[in-house]
């Protein structure tokens, strides 16, 4: 039975493949009936017509996930295609990224909130907010924040039982629609039994 559903698979596969393989032999035969290829990237290939250049792309500083292509009649259409799939790319600038709360007792709760701006351009979006542990719960606010816009991840530190007193650390990932795209925020606490 499972050997039936393979050489079905594998003949669906072979057709597949003759088919596209045709469509491109026939259409680079349209476009350009004399192919005539050169050494160049393309060489390879021996379907594509001789008038096809490969794009040529740079990335740009301002926004690493942006390319464009050295052609500026064909730039904006890509960078917006772009855009689409990545989204528009924005700044975050928190006001301290480091919560010492000093001593505490094990299993408290202790609650802080990171306060940070949107310092871009471009709605700010937190896509998630990841705690290192279970102790350390993030809340993060779930709408998009306007450019200038501030807001705040609260954050909940519940230290677990220990035997000796000692430091206690953890982390929170902020991944959000910013370069780069996460953001470490870290809470420690000095912890007693």
């Amino acid at each position: 039975m499972n050997t039936d559903k393979v050489k079905v698979g594998l003949l669906a596969l072979i057709a597949l493949t003759l088919i596209v393989n045709t469509y491109y032999q026939a259409t680079s035969e349209i476009a350009s009936p004399a192919v005539q290829i050169d050494e160049g990237p393309l060489s390879g290939y021996s379907n594509i017509p001789d008038n096809v250049q490969e794009p040529q792309t740079n990335l740009t500083l301002d926004n690493p996930n942006r390319t464009e292509l050295k052609d500026p009649t064909q730039n904006s259409l890509l960078t917006k295609e772009l855009e689409v799939a990545s989204g528009p790319i924005t700044n975050i600038k928190f006001a301290t990224d480091v919560i010492d709360f000093g001593k505490v007792k094990a299993q408290s709760e202790n609650s802080f909130a990171f306060e940070f701006v949107n310092t871009g351009t471009e709605p700010l979006l937190i896509e998630n907010a990841k705690g290192s542990c279970g102790c350390t719960v993030p809340n993060w606010p779930k709408d998009p924040i306007m450019p200038g816009s501030k807001g705040k991840i609260d954050v909940v530190f519940r230290p677990k039982t220990r035997d000796t007193e000692g430091e206690d650390k953890k982390t929170v990932t902020v991944y959000s629609n910013t370069n780069p795209k996460t953001t470490v925020l870290t809470v420690k606490a000095m912890v007693s039994p």
